[in-house]
């Protein structure tokens, strides 16, 4: 048998997926870091519970080649997926429980403009309506306006126009003045365009739903509606595709960096897929080889020299800059790169025994924040051997935890089980409950000092200190936090700090995006960053003690420490 017979072909999904990781291919750390997930789940697969079925991977891959391209320069030419897009496809599909059934339920696809989505997803709703092996499936394009649910239904009725003949005979449209609705006798399936202005959404039964364009949702209303639907579904599938938008007070800036959590490993869920393609810290805005690596069409669908046009004028226009980073480098134009490099931070994490370290001196740092959220609390023992630790800790209310089951897609609950954060009874944080807490480390502990901003705080600081423990009062300020937060980082950096591993923290730390002024100050900003920063607030303050105590406390003499030198 010749060599090349005896060796089988490596399937797409996985061939591009070690091009990435290899890097034979130009791309960024998001698009690795899902091809190095998707590496590792292939190893883990039996282990984990599920299996990759190339032959559905292909099914899926080779109905996009029943249809012609209807515009531009590629008109008439059959639709091939490029190697990214098998990628996304194959592991929508190929991905099986046990059971058959697929694996991903939900999925976030984040690419900037003129990638060629719309296309994607026009055929993708076609297979998912008529060639999924569902019958009665209900599959619906979704946006906040029906202008634009219909942009992806309209590329997919002309892409049916001009399919395979079978095809054809197969579907029809519906509708008087214009079409309304795509849809099967045989199979009584459908595909049609919804919005979230429309006047009626209840009593849909969706197998599937695409959410175009989901960063210019101003809530989580159509995607409630339609995550709640699909109840009654046996695989359904749930799939948003986006560019970077304008408000990181959103509904999709929220999903975006759950998605991100899931890619960076601060968040566990094997159901859901993402794909994101957006510019890297430290990447040079202006450089063509920057925008290939964002841009996975280049060349393709991506224009070099239209995209050089688009960065000429950014050059010299605040909201053309605006404008060419958003759409074309996928950078949310309000959010920022995390302050914490987290694959460093992943570095320092390990399981403290908090046993080991009984009597020693450690410092403390308390975030109440709001008695309806969060509170943190974190400990930092300077002197531990062979590296300073922290320790976080959480509380949340019963209510508060609730209603996160219904509104956040954070894993408050699973955490909660894990033992990573506790619950105080009550529709707010009892802060008696947390006091006790602080007075018990302290009778373990050599603690130092606690520092807690002293807003809405006067009642829990009198009683420390009525226990006798020192409290120091840290302003929320930048002149406070930048020592706290520059050693913070450099203690990540040079990886010289060990983390307990408290998945909280690590989310939290992902989270951080920080202001800096002009002469290199920083401060943590809860409202700017990617989610709750608590327990970074909290670590930061114990620091700040550590910090203000090292200051106070005056350096020996060096003739305390030895001998003097009699020359």
């Amino acid at each position: 048998m010749a060599q090349s017979e005896s060796v089988k072909e490596i399937h797409p999904v996985h061939q591009y997926a070690q091009d990435v990781v290899t890097g034979k291919v130009n791309t960024n750390r998001k698009i690795r870091l899902a091809c190095k997930r998707h590496l590792k789940d292939m190893k883990r697969a039996e282990e984990a519970g599920y299996y990759f079925d190339e032959d559905a991977a292909n099914h899926a891959i080779n109905f996009f080649t029943l249809f012609k391209h209807y515009k531009g320069s590629f008109a008439g030419e059959t639709f091939f997926l490029e190697d990214w897009q098998m990628f996304v496809i194959g592991n929508m599909f190929g991905w099986k429980l046990p059971d058959g059934r697929r694996r991903f339920r939900q999925v976030y696809i984040f690419i900037p403009r003129k990638n060629g989505k719309s296309a994607l997803i026009a055929i993708l709703g076609l297979y998912l309506a008529f060639f999924d092996n569902e019958a009665g499936a209900e599959v619906y394009c979704a946006a906040t306006k029906q202008e634009q649910a219909r942009i992806v239904f309209e590329d997919a009725v002309n892409f049916l126009i001009r399919s395979h003949p079978e095809i054809k005979r197969r579907i029809k449209f519906r509708g008087k003045s214009y079409i309304t609705e795509i849809y099967c006798d045989k199979t009584t399936s459908k595909f049609k365009p919804i919005a979230s202005d429309s006047k009626k959404l209840d009593g849909l039964n969706p197998h599937a739903a695409i959410i175009d364009e989901y960063h210019a949702h101003q809530s989580k209303d159509l995607y409630g509606v339609l995550d709640t639907a699909t109840g009654a579904r046996e695989q359904p599938m749930l799939i948003v595709i986006t560019t970077a938008g304008f408000n990181v007070n959103g509904p999709c800036y929220e999903m975006h960096n759950y998605a991100l959590g899931i890619l960076e490993e601060t968040i566990s869920d094997d159901s859901y897929f993402t794909f994101i393609s957006s510019i890297d810290d430290g990447d040079d805005i202006f450089s063509p080889e920057t925008w290939e690596k964002v841009n996975p069409n280049w060349g393709v669908s991506i224009n070099p020299e239209k995209l050089e046009a688009s960065a000429r004028k950014a050059k010299h226009s605040r909201s053309e800059l605006g404008e060419f980073l958003t759409k074309h480098l996928n950078v949310w134009s309000e959010g920022m790169d995390g302050f914490f490099d987290i694959d460093k931070y992943k570095s320092c994490l390990m399981d403290v025994d908090l046993d080991s370290l009984l009597g020693q001196r450690c410092f403390a740092g308390l975030d109440l924040a709001q008695r309806i959220d969060l509170t943190a609390f974190c400990l930092y023992f300077p002197d531990a051997k062979p590296f300073p630790v922290a320790i976080p800790f959480f509380w949340i209310p019963s209510s508060k935890l609730e209603n996160y089951r219904e509104m956040s897609m954070v894993p408050y609950e699973r955490w909660v089980h894990e033992g990573h954060i506790f619950v105080t009874e009550g529709e707010v944080t009892n802060y008696d409950v947390v006091k006790d807490f602080i007075v018990e480390c302290s009778k373990k502990f050599e603690l130092v000092d606690v520092g807690i901003d002293p807003y809405n705080a006067a009642h829990i600081t009198t009683q420390l200190m009525d226990e006798g423990i020192e409290v120091t009062r840290i302003k929320q300020s930048m002149l406070n936090f930048t020592p706290p937060m520059r050693e913070l980082e450099a203690d990540i950096m040079s990886e010289s700090t060990r983390f307990h591993n408290n998945p909280v923290l690590t989310w939290m730390i992902a989270n951080t995006i920080t202001v800096q002024d002009g002469n290199g100050n920083v401060k943590p900003m809860k409202n700017k960053s990617r989610d709750k920063i608590d327990g970074v607030v909290a670590l930061a303050m114990a620091r700040a003690c550590e910090i203000g105590q090292e200051k106070e406390t005056p350096k020996k003499s060096i003739y305390e420490t030895r001998d003097p030198i009699v020359l």
